[in-house]
């Protein structure tokens, strides 16, 4: 019997597309890449001291926020837009990129040796973190060029494979480590750092050795021209995800920054079926886009947002288990943050609907304009309220500025519509706008539950129970858009 379900998956997996196939392994990788990362957080706060945990943490904001300037972020939008565009030399293409990006990690690891006294001021990270940090920097852009482009390839096999074998290495040479060392924090930074480098050598040398090209004027100057403009909106993005760690840290303490992180963690698990079901969907977008179809967008894009928004429900109803799994019982405050934290995946996934109609039409500058706004506002906001409330105010803070952030890319959304669409509007917003108020109320009021486990299993019980009855209809809208 085993056989014949296992023949009957095999032969249903073969008969749908080359780019679904890629989505399913893609999403797969996704769950396997953050499961182990969330395997790997019970055992840090076990074997780290809160102290040290947050320390660890910070150190991974302030790596996000740097490698804004380091890496460009090129292969986000510039590399799939070059390959379309130099599909002829790909290799030669993504070889320059490659050397652009060493380039740009040298030059900035000057300015680093020139300024490091008020660099370790500004951030508190000592010399060995910050090198330890610019190595990670030196080779971590050729893993992304490299991932991107059998992302497009659709060969998602070797993504996976590689993928695993990173985040199976990481515990493997960090736990050992922190164990053995005094300095528990700066431990699990550098086993994190060794262990990406040297795996992110190997997409490095293939890279090369197929473009053997470390510099080309027009890739060069086309990158920076693309890329550039782009830094406010992506070092906007990472102070609206990531500055409230920093934040906490500084106005609370490691401690709460540890809290913190871990809740944080937890609430945006479901951020991997965000990405996934974007990931299909902004190119069935652009597909009716440009086919004059663009009532089939409309039609879709509220039956995604109500199966994100239940998803991330029954994330909600599990906070308190999700953190028992986590964390020991110190870390028990860390449930009331996952809430507002879930939430904001909701308008996270509204911002990019919004948004894929403006970055298909290239309207980027109110794309960075709408971002520093928002990074300005939460910065603001976690300045007053976390002194008074503690660290789970960073959790509503954010969440505010997600809903401000998807209402403003909404109306700059209108705007293009109405210059390059003749004012249709792609979206029922109407409906996107009930749907989100009815999941907030219903987030918000699963708190008042906690307490409550047995109401809390029977609501996550008949969620699931009514995804099983319409699972045809689910799987046949998510055919419908891969």
């Amino acid at each position: 019997m085993i056989n014949t379900v296992k023949e009957k998956l095999i032969n249903k997996y073969n008969l749908i597309s080359k780019q679904a196939k890629a989505s399913i392994l893609l999403t797969i990788c996704g769950f396997l890449q953050k499961g182990i990362s969330l395997i790997i957080v019970p055992v840090y706060t076990r074997i780290m001291p809160t102290e040290a945990y947050g320390e660890y943490s910070v150190f991974l904001s302030w790596f996000e926020l740097v490698s804004i300037f380091v890496t460009l972020n090129m292969w986000n939008y510039f590399l799939t837009n070059g390959m379309t565009k130099y599909s002829d030399n790909v290799d030669k293409f993504i070889s320059s990129l490659q050397g652009l990006s060493t380039v740009l990690t040298l030059v900035w690891f000057l300015i680093y040796l020139v300024f490091n006294r008020l660099w370790e001021r500004l951030t508190g990270l000592a010399f060995v973190v910050m090198f330890v940090m610019f190595v990670e920097l030196l080779t971590m852009p050729s893993f992304q060029y490299w991932c991107q482009r059998k992302r497009y390839e659709y060969d998602a096999k070797s993504v996976l494979i590689i993928t695993l074998v990173l985040y199976i290495l990481f515990p493997s040479i960090s736990i050992p480590y922190i164990l053995m060392v005094e300095q528990k924090g700066i431990a699990a930074i550098i086993g994190r750092a060794v262990v990406s480098s040297i795996i992110y050598l190997f997409p490095a040398i293939s890279i090369w050795r197929k473009g053997k090209c470390w510099f080309n004027k027009e890739y060069w100057k086309n990158a920076l021209r693309f890329s550039v403009p782009l830094i406010p909106h992506f070092l906007a993005l990472m102070i609206l995800n990531l500055s409230d760690r920093i934040m906490i840290e500084r106005l609370c303490g490691e401690t709460e920054a540890a809290f913190y992180s871990v809740a944080y963690s937890a609430g945006s698990v479901l951020l991997i079926i965000n990405s996934s079901i974007l990931g299909s969907f902004i190119p069935y977008t652009y597909q009716s886009i440009k086919s004059n179809n663009a009532q089939n967008i409309r039609k879709k894009s509220s039956i995604l947002l109500m199966i994100v928004g239940g998803l991330n429900i029954v994330l909600i109803l599990m906070a308190p288990e999700a953190i028992s799994l986590l964390a020991p019982d110190e870390y028990k405050a860390a449930i009331y943050v996952i809430p507002p934290v879930a939430l904001s995946n909701i308008f996270l996934f509204l911002f990019n609907l919004f948004a894929n109609i403006e970055y298909y039409y290239e309207q980027t500058k109110q794309i960075a304009v709408v971002s520093v706004v928002c990074a300005i506002i939460n910065v603001f906001l976690n300045y007053i309220y976390i002194p008074r409330y503690g660290f789970t105010a960073a959790g509503y803070t954010t969440l505010f500025c997600y809903i401000l952030y998807s209402i403003l890319h909404y109306c700059f959304m209108r705007r293009v519509c109405r210059r390059f669409m003749n004012g249709y509007q792609v979206y029922d917003v109407g409906t996107l706008v009930k749907m989100s108020v009815i999941i907030v109320i219903i987030g918000i009021a699963i708190i008042r539950l906690y307490d409550y486990m047995i109401i809390r299993y029977m609501l996550m019980i008949a969620v699931v129970i009514v995804g099983i009855v319409k699972r045809r209809w689910l799987i046949a809208i998510i055919k419908n858009i891969s």
